[in-house]
C-alpha cells in the first residue's frame, strides 16, 4: 500500500464510524418518531409538508447507518458515498431551514 491508499482507507474508515454511530443513535437512542417530532412543527410552519420531514428523517438515518457499516467494510463504497453525499445535503438543507447560518440574532 502507497501512502495515499493508506490516507483513503483511514478515511473511509473514520467516516464509516462517524455516519454508523451517527445513524445507530439516530435510529436506537434519539428514535426516529422523536426526530421527526423534533422538526416537523418548525418546518411546517415554514411550509414543509410533514411527509418530507418524515421521510427525510427515515432516510438519513438509515443511510448513515447501513452506509456507515459499508464503508467500514468497504463494501460497495462508491455507491455509499454517493448516497452519504446526499445525505450531507439534505442534512445541511434541514439545518439551513431550521436555524440558518446567516441569522445573525
Amino acid at each position: 500500500m502507497d501512502n495515499q491508499q493508506i490516507a483513503a482507507f483511514i478515511a473511509r474508515i473514520f467516516l464509516g464510524f462517524l455516519f454508523f454511530f451517527q445513524g445507530y443513535d439516530a435510529i436506537f437512542n434519539v428514535k426516529i418518531k422523536n426526530i421527526i417530532s423534533a422538526y416537523s412543527d418548525e418546518f411546517a410552519n415554514k411550509g414543509i409538508p410533514k411527509i418530507f420531514t418524515i421521510a427525510g428523517a427515515w432516510f438519513t438515518s438509515y443511510v448513515e447507518f447501513i452506509g456507515g457499516l459499508l464503508l467500514i467494510l468497504g463494501a460497495f463504497h462508491q455507491y455509499t458515498l454517493y448516497l452519504l453525499g446526499l445525505d450531507i445535503l439534505l442534512a445541511s438543507i434541514a439545518f439551513g431551514i431550521s436555524k440558518p447560518m446567516w441569522d445573525m440574532r
